[in-house]
């Protein structure tokens, strides 16, 4: 058989633009999406966008600008354009797979916040000026005014007010009649109407033709086309409006129907106003409530009938919203926070009957049949508690309100590019928002595993909520009645999972310390537990069996005093007696603590800040680093190597067999400072901000070890000047991995592929089994089934004007 040596040709070019790690955000504002043949992308903070190449089957973050918004795409035949906030204008002509950035100068207190196409030109609406640019993006023209100036303020929303975007108040910019159009400031209570030279001006005075006496009512929210005409929604309020803009008629025949005007609309809510859209020519709109259904929110696509009078009637089937999440609002919270969050950002009708919803928390929900099946593609809110594997992630959002906590849990599958929130449970009498003060969180790598909370005083009873199917469920139990001090839960320590049964601590740290350690299976049917009236708290539990195991704890000498020591406790019989055998004198506020291996405990500690390592066979504490400027800082292990994290600090140790060795660790923007971090194998998820990165959670893996497809920038290619192929996704790979490549016509595609080799450049499979999905003449998808093959890495061998391209998959079982 004959042999191949593979050469790779790789133009390194990573989203996080840095030396030695990826960095991926993981909570992203998605404020827009469009659609580019098969391909669906919603667009948003950080630079980042959410691809499906498949219909919305599979999606893949990646990411434009890592330090920008993007704050709009259109498609305008077959070409993407777009723009984002800190001055670029971005383009596709492959369906947004690949894209150009160009630098579009503007003064840094400016964004670019809009884009509209035609054939020979571009108008960009900044916050201070309308552009008019060629296509070679060359200013022909600048239009100034006021009155046009776009108020900004910084929004975040309430259940995570630290991840940052910008908000801009009534931007509307929209093409009619090759005019533009356009909202002015609040309060003017008119728009503005320029030719497409930016030359001709007229302003529309709304309060002269539409009478509803407030300025909340003068605003366009967009312009669609209904029967032909041109209909306007100001205020969410619909008007047919004539070509040269001196007619405004009420849409409906009922002039009360669908009027805020009129005081018993909110008793009759047929569909929320500011999700009206058009296709083929009809009215159609959103609901988000019904009086059919009571118990969960929920939402329908309706559609508009005039007969003898107006009305909504419900088109298709529900979006049930079953999924354990809260929503805040004015008046507090609704049952969940999907439906409510989504429908007040409106709807943008991709193409066909593609009805797609997105908006805040990462949160996509879209129709591809016009309402007859529905699909939850992302939602996130709270912060990690959990890795479960390099591509499998757990956040928890442990917001408290009044008596109730929020306790939305939500998991990624898919190296963080989408989040979904646990499932309502079904059968519960009470659900997991019924649980105050959660106490301890466990998961393991089954994706099984317990949230506990403190004891609800009103019923005398801990109420726990088991975790199942990989985090997506949960099921509530009560633990037994017993006196107050048997049953109740505070702060708990780890969890040790052997045998299918469960064992951890949990300590008062309030005005009565003691600690109660536990002994359950892991349905909590068989459970016992020993309490202690001991002057400690209990930090973490070292044990690989339940009779014999490690305490470290926080000490008090007395009742009227704080913790004044931190001791290792040993016990031999399942804790009923113990002794002290290592203790140090100092509180050590203990601020995160790392199991190495069952002879090295890594401890961060505060005030001041310190990492400290327990020697199990020495039964010693070694103090491996202080910063006394700092208040607190944190210990992390990547792919094997030691760092330490704090503000404006990163650390790499330089010595394994000397952990006091350590050294400012690369980095490619300015010093980040990092406020969290939770780590496993490959994989962190930290709360960093650098010098041009906004604060986020991002994934943070070395180059080395970052998935390949996922997140990595699209301009990664393998190439040579006649061949190109973008990255093979999903990586690594189970049944079926697509690969996009473009070429230059030169040679014939479908001849070139040679097939699928392994590494030593044997031949596995021939090119009958790459299937050819062509895009256009020069732009086509391979697509291998590889479900026959065993793990290991691959390459699709290309052979064309004498040359071997190769690209590399990973298989994965």
């Amino acid at each position: 058989m004959k042999k191949y040596i593979i050469v790779l040709f790789v133009l390194v070019v990573f989203s996080a633009r840095a030396e030695t790690f990826n960095l991926m955000p993981l909570k992203i504002h998605y404020l827009g999406a469009v659609g580019a043949g098969d391909n669906i992308i919603s667009y948003g903070t950080n630079g980042a966008y959410l691809l499906s190449t498949d219909k919305g089957q599979s999606w893949e973050q990646r990411s434009l600008n890592n330090f920008g918004q993007i704050n709009h795409i259109i498609n305008f035949k077959d070409t993407l354009w777009g723009v984002v906030n800190n001055g670029y204008i971005i383009s596709s002509t492959d369906n947004g797979l690949h894209w150009n950035e160009y630098n579009f100068s503007i003064d840094t207190a400016d964004r670019l916040i809009n884009i509209i196409v035609n054939d020979n030109h571009l108008f960009i609406r900044s916050l201070k000026n309308i552009y008019l640019l060629d296509k070679n993006k060359q200013i022909v023209k600048t239009y100034t005014n006021d009155l046009i100036e776009i108020m900004k303020y910084n929004n975040c929303i309430i259940n995570d007010s630290s991840i940052y975007y910008e908000n801009y108040y009534d931007y509307f910019f929209g093409f009619l009649n090759d005019n533009l159009v356009i909202n002015t400031k609040p309060g003017n209570n008119n728009f503005i109407v320029l030719d497409k030279s930016l030359s001709v001006i007229k302003t529309i005075n709304l309060e002269e033709n539409i009478k509803v006496g407030s300025p909340w009512y003068y605003d366009i929210y967009n312009i669609f086309e209904v029967s032909g005409e041109n209909i306007f929604n100001i205020g969410a309020q619909l008007y047919r409006v004539n070509d040269d803009f001196s007619s405004f008629e009420y849409f409906f025949k009922d002039k009360t129907f669908m009027n805020f005007n009129d005081s018993n609309y909110y008793k009759r809510r047929y569909v929320n106003p500011n999700s009206y859209f058009s296709f083929n020519n009809e009215l159609y709109a959103l609901r988000n409530e019904d009086d059919t259904i009571t118990y969960n929110d929920k939402l329908i696509i309706k559609k508009h009938y005039c007969t003898k009078q107006d009305t909504f009637i419900s088109f298709n089937n529900y979006f049930i919203d079953n999924y354990a999440t809260k929503y805040f609002q004015a008046g507090g919270f609704t049952n969940s926070g999907l439906v409510n969050n989504l429908i007040n950002n409106g709807v943008q009708l991709i193409e066909d009957s593609l009805v797609f919803l997105n908006g805040l928390k990462k949160e996509i929900i879209f129709t591809s049949d016009l309402g007859k099946s529905w699909n939850l593609v992302s939602y996130l809110t709270g912060a990690p508690v959990a890795i479960i594997n390099d591509s499998s992630y757990i956040f928890h959002n442990d917001k408290k309100y009044s008596r109730s906590n929020f306790n939305e849990i939500c998991r990624s599958n898919d190296y963080g590019s989408t989040f979904l929130p646990m499932y309502q449970c079904e059968d519960c009498s009470y659900t997991i928002r019924g649980l105050t003060y959660p106490s301890v969180f466990y998961i393991n790598e089954a994706g099984e595993g317990f949230l506990a909370a403190s004891k609800d005083q009103s019923t005398d009873t801990n109420n726990l909520a088991l975790l199942t199917d990989g985090c997506s469920k949960y099921k509530m139990i009560t633990l037994p009645r017993s006196s107050y001090n048997a049953t109740k839960i505070y702060k708990g320590s780890n969890v040790i999972d052997l045998d299918g049964h469960y064992m951890f601590s949990t300590s008062s740290i309030q005005t009565r310390p003691g600690y109660i350690l536990y002994f359950t299976d892991k349905n909590f049917e068989n459970f016992r537990y020993i309490t202690y009236d001991s002057l400690f708290y209990v930090h973490h539990i070292l044990a690989e069996e339940f009779e014999n195991f490690l305490m470290f704890c926080s000490v008090k000498e007395d009742r009227d005093h704080n913790f004044s020591s931190f001791e290792v406790y040993e016990t031999n019989d399942s804790g009923k007696t113990k002794s002290s055998i290592c203790k140090i004198d100092d509180s050590l506020a203990v601020n995160q603590i790392y199991e190495l291996n069952k002879d090295s405990v890594f401890f961060a500690a505060t005030y001041p800040a310190r990492i400290l390592m327990y020697d199990r066979k020495r039964n010693t504490f070694d103090n491996l680093y202080e910063n006394a400027e700092l208040d607190s800082i944190f210990f992390m292990e990547l792919s094997g190597n030691f760092y330490i994290l704090g503000e404006e600090l990163f650390l790499e140790n330089t010595d394994r067999n000397d952990l006091t060795k350590w050294e400012e660790a690369d980095w490619d923007y300015g010093r980040p400072s990092f406020t969290s971090v939770i780590f496993k194998g490959n994989v962190a998820l930290v709360g960093l901000s650098d010098s041009l990165r906004p604060f986020n959670y991002y994934r943070m893996m070395t180059e080395e070890h970052a998935p390949v497809g996922v997140e990595i920038q699209a301009e990664k290619l393998y190439y040579t000047n006649h061949f190109y192929a973008g990255n093979p996704y999903p990586l690594p790979g189970r049944n079926l991995i697509k690969t996009f490549v473009t070429y230059d016509k030169s040679f014939d595609l479908e001849e070139s592929i040679l097939g699928v080799y392994d590494l030593s450049g044997e031949q596995v499979q021939n090119k009958e089994h790459i299937e050819i999905n062509w895009l256009n003449k020069a732009s086509a998808e391979f697509i291998w089934n590889c479900s026959a093959v065993p793990s290991g890495i691959y390459f699709i061998l290309v052979r064309h004007n004498g040359i071997t391209d190769s690209i590399p998959i990973v298989v994965e079982k």
